[in-house]
C-alpha cells in the first residue's frame, strides 16, 4: 500500500517495557528475548521494497504463571508508512520454574501479503499469505476529524468486542480487551487519512489475540473497520455486540507457511548474569 508522509506515530505501552520493579530473573529472561528479537529481519517477499523496522522497545510484557511460568516481550515490526506488519512474543517457558526453559517465538502476520523472514539467516517462518481480514465495526460511529478523537473512538470501540479461547479439555477461559492501544498510527493516503490502534486481549496478562481497529476511507465514504490476529494455540472465539464475529480454530503444530506461527526455538537455555 503505498501512501504518501506520516502524520504520527505514537506506540503506548500496557505495562512498561521496564520496571525498576523487576526482579533479577526477569530481567534476565527479557535481556535472553530481546537478543532472539535482535536475530530477525523480516520484509515483503519483493526484495526491492524496504525491510519493515522494529519498534525499538517491546510493545507489550507480560508474565504468566498458569501457563509455564512465562516471561515474555511482545515485538512489532512496522512498514515505512509505520504500519503493524508482523507481531512477536518471545518467551522463556519453564514447568515448575525449572532453572532451564525453552525459548519460544509466536509470531503473527499484519501484512496483507507473503512476506520473507529470516531468523538468524534461517527461513524458520514462511507465511505465504496476508495475516489479516478486514471487515466493518457494525453499528460504528463516523470516524471524527482529529486524531486524537479518533483514538478515543477506536478504544471506545475496543469495548464492544469480547473473546474466549476454548481448551483442550473443553475448558474456557475469558478474555479482556486492555483499554489502551499497545501500538496507534495515523498515515496520509491519497488525499484522505487512515488513523489505526491495535489491541492486546488477555488471558490474565497474556495476549491471546490482538484486536486492530483502523478509521478508512471505503468509496468516498469514511468507516471503522476491524481485524483480529490469533495468538493461542486454543480455538478461539470473538464477537462484537455479543454477535460471534470472527473464530478460529486451534493452532495446527508443525506449520510454518501460515501468517501464525509458533515454535521452540532454543531448549534447555539458562539466562546469563546480567552485566555489573
Amino acid at each position: 500500500m503505498t501512501g504518501s508522509c506520516c502524520l504520527f506515530v505514537a506506540v503506548v505501552l500496557a505495562q512498561p517495557a521496564k520496571s525498576e520493579g523487576d526482579t533479577d530473573l526477569v530481567k534476565r529472561w527479557l535481556a535472553v528475548c530481546q537478543s532472539q528479537a535482535e536475530q530477525y529481519a523480516i520484509g515483503p517477499m519483493n526484495a526491492a521494497r524496504p525491510r519493515f523496522q522494529r519498534v525499538k522497545e517491546p510493545i507489550f510484557r507480560h508474565a504468566t504463571p498458569a501457563r509455564g511460568n512465562d516471561i515474555g516481550a511482545v515485538y512489532l515490526w512496522v512498514d515505512a508508512e509505520q504500519r503493524p506488519m508482523v507481531v512477536s512474543d518471545i518467551f522463556a517457558w519453564s514447568f515448575n520454574n525449572e532453572p532451564q526453559r525453552q525459548i519460544v517465538h509466536e509470531c503473527h502476520s499484519l501484512a496483507s501479503e507473503p512476506l520473507d523472514v529470516l531468523l538468524d539467516g534461517q527461513h524458520k517462518w514462511k507465511p505465504k499469505r496476508g495475516g489479516l481480514k478486514w471487515e466493518p465495526v457494525s453499528d460504528a460511529p463516523t470516524p471524527l476529524a482529529s486524531k486524537s478523537q479518533r483514538i478515543r473512538q477506536a478504544r471506545e470501540l475496543a469495548q464492544k468486542f469480547s473473546a474466549h479461547t476454548i481448551d483442550m479439555q473443553g475448558g474456557r477461559w475469558e478474555l479482556r480487551v486492555l483499554p489502551q492501544p499497545v501500538y496507534q498510527y495515523e498515515v496520509m493516503k491519497d488525499q484522505s487519512r487512515e488513523t489505526g490502534a491495535m489491541f492486546a486481549v488477555c488471558q490474565g496478562t497474556d495476549p491471546e489475540l490482538w484486536l486492530l481497529l483502523e478509521a478508512r476511507s471505503m468509496n468516498g465514504k469514511e468507516s471503522w473497520f476491524y481485524a483480529c490476529a490469533s495468538f493461542t494455540d486454543y480455538v478461539l472465539n470473538v464477537q462484537c455486540d455479543g454477535k460471534e464475529v470472527w473464530s478460529c480454530p486451534k493452532y495446527q503444530q508443525g506449520v510454518n507457511d501460515e501468517p501464525h506461527w509458533c515454535e521452540g526455538v532454543i531448549s534447555n537455555v539458562i539466562a546469563p548474569e546480567l552485566p555489573k
